[in-house]
């Protein structure tokens, strides 16, 4: 594990996922990581073989290493009164591909959304604290990650039926877009059927 340049890393994070208006990051992949998926989290950071996977996908596409970024690094500029981050939530990192326990070490107990992304930025994977991943790359890394994982498909549901068994109204909508804006309008009303179903 390294500190890795915060411009170099911006520029790897923001060509693989859309910026929002508060300019972080959000977990949408932008245009020039064509394939999409959801890893359905057991827990707030990325299980060992989550990471795994993801490494047998960039690896896949030569690379041997990763940055690891923050996407609510700024939440304190943002939102004054939310409590302070950790000191490791500010910086960013390069990490060697297959190094599990160095990813753990990086995160911060807060379970921060934060960025995975391939140093030429050809696959990203989002980390989101609502207990979802979402990758986006080319098909090599797609097929890779989901070789050793269940498909992307039953991953979306599983997250899905869980997100909509909480009966909450903001979530149903959030879902319902979070769904359409990674995996496409058709693939989003399949999962949505299957989930209702």
């Amino acid at each position: 594990m390294q500190l890795a340049d915060a411009e170099e890393v911006a520029a790897a994070v923001a060509a693989a996922f859309n910026v929002g208006q508060m300019g972080l990051p959000e977990p949408i992949p932008t245009a020039t990581l064509p394939r999409r998926g959801l890893l359905y989290l057991t827990e707030v950071d990325l299980t060992e073989i989550q990471f795994e996977a993801i490494s047998c996908g960039a690896k896949r596409l030569g690379d041997d290493w990763l940055y690891l970024s923050y996407a609510e690094r700024s939440a304190p500029l943002v939102a004054p009164r939310l409590p302070p981050l950790s000191p490791l939530s500010l910086e960013d990192f390069r990490l060697d591909a297959h190094d599990y326990p160095a990813y753990l070490e990086c995160a911060p107990d807060a379970g921060l959304d934060h960025v995975l992304v391939s140093p030429r930025a050809v696959w990203g994977v989002y980390v989101d604290n609502m207990g979802i991943a979402v990758v986006a790359g080319d098909d090599d890394f797609i097929d890779a990650v989901y070789a050793s994982l269940p498909p992307a498909l039953d991953q979306a549901v599983q997250f899905t039926e869980d997100i909509l068994s909480t009966n909450h109204q903001g979530l149903e909508r959030w879902i319902a877009k979070l769904l359409e804006d990674v995996l496409g309008s058709q693939t989003a009303e399949q999962v949505l059927g299957e989930a209702t179903g």
